[in-house]
């Protein structure tokens, strides 16, 4: 409902940004569907599930969106920017969570918004903005049940189903992909420099790839303390030694971090520890399968 000052009179321009937006738009609307997150308990990688049980809803309001094309060196891309101002707030979008999003579409464009500003109160109107989806994300995005996730089939080709099973101390996430707005303690697993040790893999009679690879994994641990933090990894050394995971080729060490924020003065509790891997790639797949035996795919609602 628009807002009405002392008087009972309708916020300030609201009625001639009203007939602008209407004109601007030619009453159109844009059709929203519910999506619901998804994370695979072997590797952590997301996807977002449409909700076949929640109705599709329509907003009335002017979409304006820019295309800029970039030519990078794994696609050619034009990367759509979107503005959606509506007259009325959207109560649907203010209960926009990690957990939930609300996908439109428009020319065979679809996106979703990260973010509501550059609200005037006297106009008494409100933007959404976001980029469209990138094509490279397509893969996360299922539509329909005949496109299923399938539980037994990893993503990640490296060691991070091992790490995100050493959860004992606190969660575990792999890089870019923690909760939003997570609260400590939790750590995000970062690999890289993912090279092959044995010069060519062994092939089984089951068609099992068997490899000996070596990686680069830095541990980013949010909220530990040092005691805290030396136990896990004296807890990481003892699960190396006692089982045939992975082994340790560098004398890991715990480092803190700085990272502030100047409206309090204040210091995060974040460290780091940097592991200098090896393992075998088939390993890491069984780690996955051991992992599906007791976890299912968790869906947040």
């Amino acid at each position: 409902m628009a807002k009405v000052d002392e008087t009972g009179n309708a916020a300030p321009l609201k009625s001639s940004l009203d007939a602008g937006i209407r004109t601007i738009s030619a009453e159109q609307e844009i059709v929203f569907f519910k999506y619901t997150r998804a994370v695979l308990p072997l590797d952590g990688y997301v996807f977002w599930v449409k909700d076949l049980m929640a109705p599709e809803f329509r907003v009335r309001g002017s979409l304006h969106y820019d295309t800029d094309q970039q030519q990078r060196v794994d696609e050619i891309i034009g990367l759509n920017r979107v503005v959606f101002t509506t007259q009325e707030q959207i109560e649907s979008f203010n209960a926009i969570s990690d957990a939930v999003a609300y996908i439109g579409s428009i020319d065979d464009i679809r996106f979703a918004f990260t973010a509501q500003g550059r609200k005037y109160q006297q106009a008494d109107t409100y933007h959404y903005r976001g980029d469209a989806i990138y094509p490279a994300m397509y893969s996360q995005i299922i539509d329909s049940p005949a496109d299923p996730l399938d539980l037994g089939e990893l993503i990640a080709t490296n060691s991070l189903p091992i790490w995100l099973a050493l959860n004992r101390f606190m969660p575990m996430f792999p890089a870019y992909l923690t909760e939003t707005n997570l609260r400590p303690p939790y750590a995000a697993i970062d690999i890289t420099e993912t090279k092959a040790v044995q010069s060519a893999p062994e092939i089984a009679n089951d068609s099992t790839h068997l490899q000996l690879m070596t990686e680069k994994v830095k541990i980013i641990m949010m909220g530990l303390r040092n005691n805290e933090a030396l136990d896990f990894l004296d807890y990481v050394l003892d699960y190396s030694l006692s089982s045939d995971s992975f082994g340790i080729q560098n004398s890991p060490s715990i480092q803190d971090e700085k990272r502030g924020q100047s409206e309090l003065g204040i210091l995060a509790q974040k460290k780091t520890i940097e592991f200098e891997i090896n393992y075998y790639q088939s390993r890491s797949l069984a780690v996955g399968r051991k992992l599906i035996e007791s976890a299912g795919i968790t869906v947040s609602l």
